[in-house]
């Protein structure tokens, strides 16, 4: 409720049959009080003011069944005035927040904030954020391509942008975080008429990579001390708008802000506060302590673009336990001052980290980034796909296996992506592909990295929808790597029977 309730439309005198609209409010709170997924219960979506939404009868009806049910309840979502944002109007015991968001780009700073986005920093105590966001783009050409002209694929102002309600990845001030990247036109052929999208896309990648995962790891890194809970909004909207989204509209394919939240989101992980120069262990399993060890200090390199070491470090892990549903801040990784504009900090541990910096500049320059690491050099490449998963239990899953290795002379690989290419079948779907295994955003000279594919169908009866013809290895034509610095290359896999497992071998 809320959206029409006097505040943004209709009036504050409706609803004008009170005892239907409490009895409906009763009925409601009964039948899902049991929920188990229930959290807690709002009076509704961004109430103001606190005299007058909700309405007293309806409070007085909600209240009393959240009492009843021992269910945790708020009046509003957020408040912060009619217009909404006034730290000073916030009011703790009516709403969670005075104001929702971000949804504009933050840089690192910004986002190492404890309430990144908001002024009024230090005075609020935010505990619940119901909603936060970013900018978004597709992960592809193909998915752009599917509601955006040819003529207007790499042009963010022009119409068809606008009606899909682009949100801009520049700030007010002129600083753009696609242009920070540099990213050239380059790992597309020039008469390929959708290089300059290919290009803009890439820098997407990139900045929704770090967006997202600086965001959650910076709400991760006060664990229960500020903050219990953050909603992101949202995963995807209801119609292929182009703000804040992890997977696109048409082809379901995740995207940057997917990874970069899959990668802050992790149960247990070790991560980077840049702000601080800090390292940080974060713990969100609900019952279990994280035992990091004392027999080995935790080891940290600090990269050029070319993926020569700049300086190493360690710490010692104290504490070296970190109790459930909690973070702590463990010692100082200062960058070296070669670390300029940009370069990269590894952190070396199975619940590690990587990030791209620009600790020395602000705002962050990347540029170097689109500019370097051409001689990419790859070892070997191999392919091969398999029927069934059983880390899934899905016996019905398609699987295909990269593995990987740069030369130990090569340039680093950044951002390196996998897609596949399926044979026309007629009356075949095309399903949603998870990624599993090494998901780094960087693979070093002289690594290995093995990347999984994951074609896994809903149940037989999804909608009532046929998906007996769920492409399995024999449909599988060829895998495609690609990489922010990396032209294409298009491994082929041989058709074979889908029970037999087979790989395909490029040499260096």
């Amino acid at each position: 409720t809320g959206d029409n309730n006097g505040r943004w439309a209709g009036s504050y005198d409706w609803p004008l049959d009170r005892d239907a609209f409490a009895a409906a409010v009763r009925s409601t709170l009964r039948r899902l009080r049991r929920h188990p997924s229930l959290m807690l219960v709002a009076g509704g979506n961004e109430l103001y003011p606190r005299d007058r939404s909700p309405p007293d009868f309806a409070l007085a009806a909600a209240l009393a069944e959240t009492a009843a049910a021992r269910v945790a309840y708020v009046p509003s979502s957020m408040d912060g005035g009619l217009d909404g944002g006034d730290p000073a109007l916030h009011d703790d015991a009516y709403a969670l927040a005075p104001d929702d968001g971000p949804y504009s780009m933050l840089t690192p700073a910004e986002l190492a904030r404890t309430n990144p986005g908001f002024d009024d920093d230090d005075a609020l105590a935010l505990s619940f954020m119901p909603e936060v966001g970013s900018c978004a783009l597709p992960d592809s050409v193909e998915a752009l391509a599917a509601f955006i002209p040819p003529d207007q694929l790499a042009n963010t102002s022009s119409p068809a942008w606008s009606l899909h309600r682009f949100e801009s990845f520049a700030r007010a001030d002129g600083y753009d975080f696609l242009a920070a990247y540099n990213v050239t036109p380059r790992l597309l052929p020039p008469e390929e008429p959708r290089h300059e999208a290919a290009a803009l896309l890439d820098a997407a990648r990139l900045a929704m990579h770090q967006q997202a995962q600086l965001l959650f790891e910076s709400y991760a890194s006060r664990l229960f001390r500020a903050h219990a809970a953050v909603f992101y909004w949202k995963t995807q909207s209801p119609w292929p708008a182009l703000r804040g989204f992890f997977y696109d509209w048409t082809l379901l394919q995740p995207n940057g802000n997917f990874r970069g939240a899959k990668t802050a989101n992790a149960l247990r992980r070790l991560q980077y506060d840049s702000a601080r120069s800090q390292l940080l262990a974060v713990n969100r399993h609900p019952t279990r302590s994280w035992r990091l060890g004392s027999a080995a200090p935790l080891a940290y390199d600090w990269l050029d673009l070319r993926g020569r070491l700049l300086r190493t470090g360690s710490v010692n892990a104290t504490p070296a336990l970190i109790p459930p549903l909690s973070s702590a801040r463990l010692a100082r990784a200062e960058p070296p001052a070669s670390c300029r504009p940009v370069c990269l900090l590894s952190i070396h541990h199975d619940r590690g980290a990587l990030y791209w910096l620009s600790p020395h500049t602000d705002p962050p320059d990347y540029s170097a980034i689109g500019a370097c690491c051409r001689d990419v050099q790859l070892a070997s490449f191999r392919a091969s796909c398999l029927p069934g998963d059983d880390d899934l239990s899905t016996a019905n899953a398609t699987r295909v296996l990269v593995d990987l290795q740069l030369a130990p002379r090569s340039d680093l690989l950044f951002y390196p992506q996998l897609t596949l290419t399926f044979a026309a079948q007629p009356n075949s779907w095309r399903p949603p592909v998870y990624a599993r295994g090494d998901q780094r955003p960087v693979v070093r000279p002289g690594a290995t990295s093995r990347r999984i594919l994951y074609l896994v169908p809903p149940e037989p009866a999804f909608r009532g929808l046929d998906y007996s013809n769920h492409p399995t290895c024999a449909h599988i034509d060829s895998v495609t790597l690609t990489a922010l610095n990396f032209r294409p290359r298009t491994l082929p896999l041989r058709s074979g029977p889908p029970s037999n497992s087979r790989a395909a071998d490029m040499p260096r």
